[in-house]
């Protein structure tokens, strides 16, 4: 870690994609596994109000500070829950995984000045993780996160492959502009590694943590060695770009 980082204080990582169904939860569940390998505590705050699958997973594991997602609720109607949402980052200085509900964009546009200078003032790196389908439409809302999200310390574009093979992924345009704003935005490729769907049941839809079913010896030996699998996968994908997140 550097001393510019280490005068910044922790990261705080937003897990995003706007769409749903995209994966965001499946890469917010393994990326807080892999940072529980090496950190002691970290922050979670899901704001997804409808699913918060990432909250129901970990509310009872000791090692992660969290708070209920309707105490964070990011809409349209008020800026509060970006207030709320500053605060904690504020008061909670170990490593932050925000996970980003679909469309939190209206509000991030509505309220652009007073999200920025609110991340401006907590004064740590800013990571944006970015989970990809296939479409055109994922770039370009990645773009429009770039142009009203405060400074990113860097942008890591996760290339799900439950969305497709990897050579389908949609990431430069024919247009020079738009190719000029990828570039310039520092933008960081990885690979997530698709999931079979018996494991996403059991994590996701049933609320289980990676680490638990690992060490479950009633769980599915198939299941748990492709379980195994697939963490790791992503695990040397996170590793990869430790560095752009500033760890």
């Amino acid at each position: 870690m550097s001393k510019k980082t280490e005068c910044l204080g922790r990261p705080i990582i937003m897990v995003s994609g706007d769409k749903g169904g995209v994966g965001k939860s499946t890469v917010a569940v393994n990326l807080i596994e892999w940072l529980l390998g090496s950190e002691d505590r970290i922050s979670l705050i899901d704001t997804d109000l409808t699913n918060p699958d990432v909250h129901a997973i970990y509310k009872k594991e000791p090692r992660i500070n969290t708070v209920r997602p309707e105490d964070i609720d990011i809409d349209e109607t008020d800026a509060g829950g970006w207030i709320q949402l500053a605060k904690f980052a504020n008061s909670n200085p170990e490593i932050l995984v925000i996970n980003m509900k679909a469309g939190s964009k209206l509000s991030l546009d509505k309220y652009h000045d007073n999200v920025v200078g609110m991340f401006e003032a907590i004064n740590r790196p800013l990571i944006l993780v970015w989970v990809l389908n296939i479409q055109r439409q994922s770039v370009v809302l990645l773009l429009d996160a770039l142009e009203n999200l405060p400074k990113l310390h860097s942008v890591i574009a996760v290339k799900n492959l439950k969305n497709g093979f990897e050579n389908e992924f949609f990431l430069w345009d024919e247009k020079k502009k738009t190719n000029e704003a990828l570039v310039n935005a520092n933008i960081t490729e990885i690979l997530f590694p698709r999931v079979h769907a018996s494991i996403s049941i059991k994590v996701i839809d049933e609320k289980h943590r990676i680490n638990d079913l690992l060490n479950d010896m009633s769980y599915d030996q198939i299941d748990k060695a492709n379980l195994k699998k697939w963490h790791e996968q992503s695990s040397r994908s996170f590793n990869s770009v430790k560095e752009k997140m500033a760890l």
